[in-house]
């Protein structure tokens, strides 16, 4: 069974994980808009 320290731990790493996430692939986004929008020429 694992302790409630350590669920607590694991949610709030849990959350800051998703949201780095989150972050990451929003630029990712934003990024290849971006260059979406580049003239290519």
């Amino acid at each position: 069974m694992i302790s409630v320290t350590t669920r607590v731990l694991l949610k709030k790493y849990q959350k800051v994980y998703m949201d780095k996430m989150t972050f990451i692939s929003e630029r990712i986004k934003l990024f290849q808009f971006a260059n979406f929008n580049l003239p290519s020429d």
